[in-house]
């Protein structure tokens, strides 16, 4: 491929991993920054290939979010290509490891280091949090469109677990598609337990990816009653797209006291927070 056109799909295949982040909150390094303060390995620019004798490289990375896990990130036209690796890598070739592809990151991530603040993309979910206190006598039968969810409830729970497969989604790790859709219409739950990225008085539960809309109104749809999970952060902000108003929600999930005077407002709607 020419150098130029390298160099355009690489920048354009940074572009999600720009809009998920807040760089003057999360220590992350912005692409084209340079690499980071402690950093002992210069980013080359994007686009370009290496030197000679210098070769491309590789690593992986500790990421401790709501689940531990481990990052796989491997030099490919200018980006570091990245996949989350759920139980870490082995030194078995025999082993088999799931392994989830997620958005391009910039060769300045190659030595990065750091915290991310909760509340930040890769801080973790409300859903993992959710599934790592799920009780271990329930009764029951689980369904999930999150593979890492499915995982960590089976782990930790004799509940029946029934993951609803479909295209997964790179930005939410959840499965999405009319097969997911088709899937929920078929079901009715009693209770509907939703992570959300916004949630307003105006504009009720809101995300940014329009799949994702479509398999959370099917899951509302599907459900006699839906609880939301979110962190304080997102209260009062809104996406995009409306997945429903806040009248088809009966709880709210926080991890703030119920007298928290943020929730005031919010208190008014729901039978419980």
């Amino acid at each position: 491929m020419p150098r130029k056109a390298t160099a355009k799909a690489s920048a354009k295949g940074l572009d999600e991993y720009r809009r998920k982040r807040r760089f003057d909150v999360t220590p992350e390094p912005a692409p084209g920054k340079g690499p980071t303060p402690d950093s002992e390995t210069p980013a080359r620019p994007i686009g370009t290939a290496p030197s000679a004798g210098e070769g491309l490289r590789f690593v992986v990375q500790k990421h401790a979010a709501t689940r531990l896990h481990y990052d796989l990130r491997l030099e490919m036209a200018g980006v570091l290509r990245s996949w989350a690796v759920p139980k870490g890598p082995s030194l078995d070739p025999e082993d088999k490891r799931l392994a989830v592809l997620v958005e391009d990151h910039p060769l300045e991530y190659f030595d990065f280091e750091g915290v991310i603040p909760k509340g930040e993309y890769g801080g973790g979910t409300v859903m993992l949090e959710l599934a790592k206190i799920f009780p271990e006598n329930v009764k029951g039968t689980f369904f999930t469109v999150s593979p890492l969810v499915a995982l960590e409830v089976t782990q930790r729970s004799s509940v029946e677990v029934i993951l609803l497969a479909g295209r997964l989604a790179r930005n939410s790790y959840i499965c999405t598609g009319s097969s997911v859709v088709s899937q929920l219409s078929e079901l009715r739950a009693d209770l509907c337990l939703m992570g959300t990225n916004g949630i307003s008085l105006s504009e009720g539960i809101t995300d940014n990816d329009w799949e994702v809309v479509q398999v959370k109104k099917a899951m509302v749809r599907c459900a006699e009653s839906t609880a939301v999970l979110t962190i304080s952060e997102k209260l009062g902000t809104a996406q995009r797209m409306q997945v429903c108003g806040l009248t088809s929600i009966a709880y709210l999930l926080t991890e703030l006291n119920p007298a928290d005077e943020r929730l005031k407002e919010f208190s008014k709607l729901f039978a419980t927070i």
